[in-house]
Order: structure tokens, then sequence, then C-alpha cells
């Protein structure tokens, strides 16, 4: 544990971040000796999937490489993988999370009542397109594809989305027949701005930019805070790829129409800028 460390590359653009220079040497000297070798737990490929992520300028200093490449590693094979899920289908992807709270969950009394949560969890649908779920029942198909009709007309109307998801014919949920936070608005003319064509012009000028954000939160919400806070596309090696922010996100319920909602957003976006999807994350 004594062994000096050399924590720092040679030459201005090669540094690592200031904050990292100051990390005590004792702990670096643990992680390495206690981190598991490259290739233990893992097959090659998913040892060269993580370590492509680590980066660049990180590959110009060996210690450096080194150090994140068997951190992220350590991160992925060890027995948090509950806050990281990643699949290719939406059922896939429901099995896994609905195992994991129930099993992992902790218990809460939030606003509407006693629940289990996993907080601080990031979601990988590998394959978008794979939206619908073939263990729900139809009903459920046809309420999402209302849904996601309803926002992108720019409606915030609860007697037109309340024929699709009962939900938003609580009494909590609207006033005098307008939905509460609606998203329809906020993507479509939060203040008389067309987020999502913002986003399609903004990428068809730089397709590297990650200014191509919506926000649906806004610093007057309190009470009634939408359940997703922003919606970000970035297009990488040709394919657009989307990350959902979520405050909060029901699982039986939300999840699913979100994650159709959201991904048809994404191919819609994607085919305006000529490009594929890429991969859909959503983080709670």
């Amino acid at each position: 544990m004594d062994r000096p460390v050399p924590y720092a590359c040679h030459g201005s653009d090669q540094r690592l971040p200031e904050a990292l220079e100051l990390w005590p040497q004792a702990w670096f000297c643990a992680v390495i000796d206690g981190a598991p070798e490259l290739g233990t737990r893992h097959d090659r490929a998913d040892e060269d999937r993580l370590i492509k992520d680590v980066p660049c300028r990180l590959r110009a200093c060996p210690f450096a490489y080194q150090f994140f490449s068997r951190l992220l590693f350590t991160y992925s094979s060890g027995d948090d993988m509950h806050h990281f899920l990643s699949t290719e289908t939406i059922d896939d992807l429901m099995h896994e999370a609905f195992t994991h709270v129930l099993n992992e969950g902790l218990c809460i009394v939030p606003t509407n009542g006693e629940a289990k949560e996993l907080f601080g969890v990031l979601v990988e649908l590998r394959s978008p397109r794979a939206r619908v779920s073939r263990s729900q029942n139809r009903e459920r198909v046809f309420s999402a594809l209302g849904e996601l009709l309803w926002y992108l007309s720019g409606s915030d109307d609860a007697d037109q989305i309340g024929y699709y998801v009962s939900y938003y014919n609580e009494a909590d949920v609207s006033v005098d027949g307008h939905v509460i936070g609606a998203y329809g608005p906020r993507l479509m003319r939060f203040d008389e701005i067309n987020q999502v064509e913002s986003v399609i012009q903004m990428l068809r000028k730089n397709p590297d930019s990650r200014n191509a954000v919506v926000q649906l939160f806004d610093h007057r919400d309190t009470k009634h805070a939408p359940c997703t806070l922003a919606l970000q596309f970035v297009v990488r090696e040709s394919k657009l790829v989307m990350m959902t922010s979520m405050r909060s996100n029901d699982l039986f319920w939300g999840l699913p129409h979100d994650l159709f909602a959201f991904t048809m957003i994404q191919e819609i976006i994607a085919r305006s800028i000529g490009i594929d999807i890429g991969y859909y994350y959503h983080s709670v």
C-alpha cells in the first residue's frame, strides 16, 4: 500500500481531472489491488465493450486507463446490477425490473401510499422497437397509443385522454378539464417553443450536439411535478440514442406506457433526420 502511484499524466492535454488527482494514493492502490483481473467474470466481447467507453484522453496514461477500465468492469460485475438493467425487449425488461424491485426494493410511503422503490436505476433497452409487450393485454397497447397521440397533439384535455387512460379522470390530476403538467403542451409549445421540432433542427445542423434536450419539468412545478423531467437525444455512430430522466416512475402502469411513447418519439425524430435508432436509456 505504500508504493508510489503515478496518478497524473504528462502534458496539459493528458492530465486527469483535477478532482481525481486529489484522491488519496492509498485509495487508488486499494481499488487496483481489490479489482478483479479483466476477463475473469465476463467474456472478452463484454470486456472490450466496457473498456471502449473509457474516455479517450485517459488512454494516453497507462495507469489511468487501467484504473478506469477495472473500476468500470468491477461495477458491471458486482452485486449492484439491479441498478443497471439491460435487455432486448420490454417484456424482458419488465420481468427483471419486477424481480429486482420486489426482492431488493425499499419500503417507502410517498404521496400516493405505500410502495417499494429502487432509486438511481438506469435501464438500457437495446431494441427500442421491441416496445410492445406480448404478455400484457391488448388494452394496454391501445391506451399507450392513445397517450402517445395525445402528447403529439399538444393537448392537455382530460376528457380526450381519459377515454384511453382512466387515471387522468381522477380529481387531483386535472383542474377544469385540463391535466396538470400534461406533457403535450410542454413538448409541442412550451413557452411557445415546439421542443420536438427544435431537437430535429439542432441535430440536422450538428449531429454531435449535446444540447438536444426536451425539458418537461418547470421550475414552477411544486405539488404536481411531472414524473418525466427531461428527454435528451444524441447521434452516436450514425444512430439516434435517447436518454429519459425520471423523477418517479410507476413500474406496473407508468413504465410500459413511457417506454412505448418515448421510444416512438425517438423513432419519429430519427426518421426526421434520416438515421436509424440506437439504444434507449431510462433513468429513475
